[in-house]
Formats: C-alpha cells, structure tokens, sequence
C-alpha cells in the first residue's frame, strides 16, 4: 500500500472542511501530521489514510457530514421560496 501525503488543504478538500479547521486539528493534537521542508517555507504533510482512521474514531464523521449536507438542503429550500415571495413576514 502506498502511503498518499496531502498538504493541510489537500486534506481539507478531501473532508469537505477548510484549511483553518485541518490546522486547528494539527494544532490541537487531534490529527497528527509531519513538518517538511519547502522550497519556499515548511509545510506540514498529512497521511490521508492514517488520518481518516483517526479522525473517524475520534468523531462521527459520517454523521456530521449527513447532518451538514441535511442543513443545507432546508436552507436551499428556504432560499427558493424566499425567492418565489412564498413566505411571510413573521414581524409583521
């Protein structure tokens, strides 16, 4: 098995998260990833495998993610029939 590194927003894409939320987990500990050198600065380089294993078993990731795409589906909705003046004014 060949080992597939990702840089923080590599990873991030391959979430569907930010950049800013793979650093908060570098950073406190719940990822763990390998500070190489750069041409230009330092980056840090994540296992995509090992990491997934991690992340899944410190939180429901399947969940939250079904949870998130649920939310924005409502959302989408509520937007569509804002758009078509289905709505009422609920202040007035």
């Amino acid at each position: 098995m060949s080992e597939i590194l990702l840089t923080q927003m590599q990873y991030a894409k391959h979430r569907g998260v930010t950049q800013p939320a793979v650093s908060a987990w570098i950073k406190s500990g719940k990822l763990a990833a390998a500070l190489v050198p750069g041409k230009r600065k330092n980056q840090y380089k994540i296992n995509r495998d090992i990491a997934d294993t991690i992340l899944d078993q410190v939180t429901p990731y399947g969940e939250a993610k079904a949870r998130r795409e649920h939310f924005l589906a409502l959302q989408a909705e509520l937007d569509y029939h804002e758009r078509l003046d289905e709505l009422i004014d609920a202040f007035q």
